[in-house]
């Protein structure tokens, strides 16, 4: 996997982490949680993050590092036997 391509998966987990803690809009999130709009806008679209944002969203979802990667791992694991299952699919619904 590129890091482009793990950007783009970690930009689709927040954004699915987003939607599935009732915010339709990530411009609403970002305030409600003290982020930066167009940060938060660029980190769902696989932009670069710092350490230091990324926990901060991790804080936020109550997330640890291990746990946000393993759903990532998960959600690759049932796209690719056809079954994503997780609450959004980010494909359809997050475009």
């Amino acid at each position: 996997m590129t890091t482009t391509e793990m950007q783009s998966k970690i930009g689709s987990q927040l954004r699915i982490l987003r939607i599935n803690a009732g915010y339709v809009a990530g411009e609403k999130f970002s305030l409600d949680n003290g982020l930066n709009r167009t940060s938060y806008w660029a980190w769902e679209n696989g932009r670069n993050i710092t350490i230091q944002s990324f926990l901060r969203l991790l804080e936020i979802h109550n997330l640890t590092p291990v746990e946000f990667f393993k759903l990532i791992e998960e959600r690759s694991n049932k796209q690719s036997n056809g079954k994503d299952n997780q609450k959004v699919d980010c494909d359809r619904a997050c475009s």
